[in-house]
């Protein structure tokens, strides 16, 4: 399902329904999204990180119930994006939901019952998901198992439900999370099932008081780099832990020259040549993503920089668009302005 079908830049507005899937890829939350046929409404500025895939909003529509807003993000066993890059672009997000005060309904997190065992992919995806959340926001999380459609075909019915209790009980997996305010649900790859998850997400958050901010978006409201936000941290610990395997690589390969041109060895010295031209492509990989780590919310006026680049190319038959950016781009410089100046919100 593409995220990039639209040129429409419409956002959710104050109090409506918003809810974020995440989890890993393949996990269905594009499925999900295809019960209600959504359009697709690709964030207004570009990637964070050029040439890769972005946050993608649907606004979905059901004859039962009001609009509502599924956020489609990115897992972090994406292939072709590094750990950083998926939480850049998760960030990126959420920073400026949170500068136009849209707080999330509910997240939901999805995990494939079909899965037999929980990887050491999942527990990562699931370690970063924890900290990137925060204890406060467990509450409006609702952690559904996907795919129980395919459980006769391939698994029985016995073995889904000894995962889904291991799930619960287990506190390297779901445990934690479900004694800390976390519900747990099943999806059938229906509507009617996609519908009554969303409810039951709408009514988590109606047991809650006052808007719900992700520990990410508190950490970064505070004006510092997502590099000490919680799950940056991590992100950045992990980097430091291949950085220090690059340098140890650069020794063997340094070492092994020195070696071959001993030796004439033509041949394997070719290969020694290929090995580092990859090494040195992988060490630009890691400056790239300490570069994203280093993103703060003060960066959002450069969004406000490009919407009023696009507001003087607006035509004017176009024009109460157009007083509507201008108005949007005025109140993201207010609110930039009152965090530089210290008086930032208390969540």
């Amino acid at each position: 399902m593409s995220s990039n079908g639209s040129d429409n830049d419409e956002w959710p507005e104050y109090g409506d329904v918003v809810i974020a899937l995440m989890g890993m890829s393949g996990a269905g939350k594009s499925q999900f999204i295809d019960q209600f046929k959504p359009r697709p409404r690709p964030l207004v500025s570009d990637s964070v990180n050029p040439g890769t895939q972005r946050v993608a909003m649907y606004k979905c529509r059901h004859r039962s119930m009001k609009p509502f807003w599924l956020i489609d993000t990115i897992g972090f066993n994406d292939q072709g994006m590094t750990d950083a890059q998926v939480l850049g672009e998760i960030s990126n997000w959420m920073t400026r939901a949170y500068l136009r005060d849209i707080s999330l309904t509910g997240i939901i997190y999805m995990h494939s019952i079909i899965q037999p065992r929980f990887e050491r992919s999942s527990m990562h995806n699931l370690d970063l998901f924890e900290r990137l959340v925060g204890v406060d926001a467990l509450r409006t999380v609702l952690l559904v198992t996907t795919f129980w459609d395919h459980v006769p075909e391939q698994l029985d019915r016995s073995t889904a439900d000894n995962i889904e209790r291991q799930l619960r009980r287990n506190r390297k997996y779901w445990g934690g999370l479900v004694s800390a305010g976390a519900q747990m649900d099943r999806h059938y790859d229906t509507v009617r099932s996609a519908l009554g998850i969303i409810r039951r997400v709408i009514s988590l958050r109606a047991d809650c008081e006052g808007a719900v901010w992700t520990r990410m978006q508190r950490e970064m409201s505070g004006g510092g780099p997502l590099g000490q936000t919680r799950v940056g941290e991590k992100v950045a610990h992990l980097l430091d832990d291949k950085e220090r395997a690059f340098d140890q690589e650069k020794y063997d390969i340094e070492r092994e020259r020195q070696r071959l041109l001993t030796t004439k060895d033509e041949d394997h010295l070719e290969k020694l040549k290929e090995r580092e031209a990859k090494h040195k492509k992988e060490r630009k990989s890691i400056r790239d993503d300490r570069k994203i780590l280093q993103t703060s919310i003060a960066d959002i006026e450069e969004e406000c920089a490009r919407l009023q680049i696009r507001v003087r190319g607006t035509d004017e038959s176009s024009l109460h668009h157009r007083d509507a950016m201008l108005a949007e781009t005025r109140e993201l410089q207010a609110r930039l302005k009152k965090l530089r100046s210290g008086k930032r919100r208390r969540l």
